[in-house]
């Protein structure tokens, strides 16, 4: 049997989680633009423990996770370079723990799921390919390997970067209490996974020396990359205190994260000098560097006693509410490491979707990459996938190929990450005839997997009902499968059912679901299949689906979302859930209607979204102004109402309470109601002006601080 990347939660790790819980510490709130503590504190130990130099910090879910962050990172250095090595990847393990991900049906590197990762067993081979061509990164994982071995590849890496060559060096099969865990040869990129928890919840991170880091460093780009669990405060609480347990923070150190943790100024300068310099001005200019000191339920507290009512949810992973008062005694006093805590999952999952197969992941991403796996290696030798621009399905490498024409603001240069996966065909669903083009698409039966949003959860926009017709009529005649993506509509959270696309959609194959499966506590997700797929699947690669079955499976992780799931299943909360469904729906229509600024509101249930007048703001969300005036005016409604939304998207948790959902609509009908457009514009400017002001203070402070260092550096305590 493949063994999980995890172990069963221990003492330690179950007192982590009570003790956050009951002190209702801000777990998931703004996602990675979130400046928690335990971000900035993190990020900075680690660049302590890197090396020489600066390192700045991306945290995910997952050493998969963390290695898709770094890969994109090399290409898109490479682009920006005008580097001729067409984004491929040279990946040296000595055992195929990582590359079945990368092609999971078999296909060969050029063709795999994310192509252009060329994997190979030892220094030798390596050196031969690495000497051959161009390439935008060299990636060695470390292991237990032997000197002769462990000098091969150090040899490799400087060879690499005089090539040109991006090095990555991928530490993640080393145990916390391993003396060689941070040391080793030099990198550009270093990557951590599980091991920096004792493999005990998800967690992954790459930390990017800062010339590396430059092609992110800039406002456009600096949200190339994202994880909604990402950076979450409880597991990297959990990382912190392992890496205490085991001699990695010194008294300097210590000193440093306890003025961080007293601190917002030093919270937010620290997560601007080892995380992101751009969200940290950004969110402090807009108003959103938010000092949460307690979150309960639907409820915030901030540092100067304020309350806001949370209607962002983390990106929609709430489907409780912050901190569950119930999360102690329901899951963690009878938590028993060694139960099969996801096969209940899986047996709740399928009673309340009729899939009997579930995959576990640890984020919505990764729940993509697992389904869209599955998919392709059931549907093999097709290798078509069909989908729609507008999709938002994660930014892996391989949920990225399906969200490279989305709605959200993109990356700066064109073709940044590729290359992509070769056989992908986006169809414009909101095109007159895009019905007709779908079905000339699926003609022929080449098509082996459709894919899709029924709801796009980043515009809250269902697709047209004549299109999803056609999608679930031909499926019969031209033999593909379904998949659709629910990690924003599932849980209850459109209000149509527990899974959205039921009505319209009766005969998919493969599903991802992950936000409210975390309760606001642990990263979760999971891919639900048919039996079928999963037949098909492993007579293609059994060895393979075995590994999908446990490489994700954390017992705590499904306890908590099967307690979560079991509780909110109670009739009352089902039946308030669904009043408080249509009270937000009447109040935001009719805030919408009473207003210059807005046209609508876009979506359903607790997914709704407020649309701007185009008369007045005639901007597509995909251009940068467009979302400088969403971004603006929900910074108002955040001063003005004291609500917490995120690009006036609506996402309260799903169990929401009657009073607080009527306060919530009468907070944005009282605080709105002298909203005109010129407002907004003076406002947005005078954000734009204070951000502009900050980033010449920013770099001035910066070109001073490298003069001082250069004229003499030396390593910080702590430092290889």
């Amino acid at each position: 049997m493949a063994p999980s990347v995890f172990r069963g939660a221990d003492s330690g790790t179950l007192k982590a989680v009570a003790d956050f819980n009951q002190l209702k510490r801000p777990n998931m709130i703004l996602t990675n633009a979130f400046m928690n503590a335990e971000q900035a504190k993190l990020a900075y130990l680690l660049d302590r423990l890197a090396g020489p130099g600066r390192f700045f910090s991306f945290f995910a879910n997952s050493t998969l996770e963390a290695l898709a962050g770094a890969i994109k990172l090399a290409r898109h250095a490479s682009v920006r370079r005008g580097r001729a090595d067409g984004g491929r990847v040279l990946f040296l393990e000595d055992t195929p723990r990582y590359a079945p991900f990368f092609d999971p049906v078999g296909t060969g590197p050029e063709r795999a799921l994310v192509p252009g990762v060329h994997v190979v067993t030892d220094a030798a081979a390596a050196l031969t390919l690495l000497e051959r061509r161009e390439w935008a990164a060299l990636i060695v994982v470390r292991g237990h390997s032997g000197e002769e071995e462990e000098r091969a590849r150090a040899e490799l890496l400087r060879r690499a970067a005089r090539r040109g060559a991006l090095r990555i060096v991928c530490t993640t099969e080393l145990d916390l209490w391993d003396p060689a865990l941070f040391t080793g040869p030099a990198a550009d990129v270093h990557v951590f996974g599980e091991n920096l928890t004792g493999r005990q919840v998800p967690f992954g991170c790459f930390l990017m020396s800062e010339p590396t880091y430059e092609v992110w460093n800039n406002a456009h780009d600096s949200l190339a990359h994202t994880s909604t669990f990402g950076g979450n405060g409880l597991c990297l609480s959990i990382v912190l205190d392992a890496l205490r347990r085991h001699g990695h923070v010194d008294a300097e150190a210590a000193a440093r994260l306890d003025r961080i943790d007293l601190s917002m100024r030093e919270r937010i300068d620290t997560y601007r000098d080892h995380v992101n310099p751009f969200v940290a001005q950004g969110m402090e200019m807009s108003g959103f560097a938010l000092e949460v000191v307690e979150a309960d339920g639907a409820r915030l507290t901030l540092g100067d006693g304020t309350v806001v009512l949370d209607c962002a949810g983390g990106g929609g992973v709430s489907l409780r509410g912050h901190n569950p008062p119930d999360l102690m005694d329901g899951v963690l006093a009878g938590h028993e490491p060694g139960a099969d805590h996801f096969a209940a999952l899986e047996a709740l999952l399928a009673r309340l979707t009729s899939f009997p197969h579930a995959f576990p992941a640890v984020s919505g991403a990764s729940a993509v990459d697992v389904a869209v796996s599955l998919g392709l290696m059931a549907a093999a030798p097709r290798t078509r996938v069909v989908t729609f621009t507008g999709n938002f399905s994660g930014k892996t490498l391989i949920s990225l190929n399906l969200s490279k024409y989305g709605q959200q603001h993109t990356e700066s240069d064109r073709e940044a990450f590729r290359p992509y996966y070769f056989d992908l065909v986006y169809v414009d669903p909101f095109a007159p005839g895009a019905a007709a083009r779908f079905e000339e698409e699926v003609r022929g039966g080449t098509v082996a997997l459709v894919w899709l949003e029924v709801i796009q959860g980043m515009m809250c926009r269902p697709l047209p009902g004549d299109l999803l017709a056609a999608v679930a009529r031909l499926k019969d005649e031209h033999g593909y499968l379904i998949g659709v993506d629910e990690v924003l509509t599932g849980g209850w959270r459109t209000g149509i059912g527990f899974l959205a696309h039921r009505d319209v959609i009766p005969d998919a194959d493969v599903i991802s679901l992950a936000k409210p499966l975390s309760d606001t506590t642990l990263p979760m997700g999971a891919a639900l299949v048919t039996g079928e797929v999963l037949r098909r699947a492993a007579e293609r690669d059994a060895g393979h689906v075995e590994r999908l079955r446990h490489h994700y499976r954390n017992a705590l992780s499904a306890h908590v979302a099967v307690h979560a799931l079991e509780r909110a299943l109670d009739p009352a909360a089902q039946e308030e859930r669904d009043r408080c469904r249509q009270i937000l729906e009447e109040g935001l229509a009719e805030v919408a209607a009473r207003s210059r600024l807005f046209d609508r509101v876009a979506g359903t249930g607790g997914l709704l979204r407020l649309v701007l007048r185009r008369r007045w703001f005639p901007f597509g969300m995909r251009s940068q102004l467009g979302q400088l005036l969403e971004a603006g005016l929900s910074a108002m409604i955040l001063r003005d109402c004291g609500l917490l939304v995120m690009q006036l998207r609506f996402f309260p948790r799903v169990m929401a309470r009657e009073d607080e959902v009527r306060r919530i609509v009468d907070a944005l009908r009282r605080g709105t109601r002298r909203y005109t457009p010129l407002t907004v514009y003076r406002f947005v400017a005078g954000q734009v002006v204070s951000f502009a002001a900050a980033q010449i203070a920013h770099g001035v402070k910066q070109r001073l601080r490298s003069r001082g260092e250069g004229r003499g550096r030396r390593a910080e305590p702590g430092r290889r």
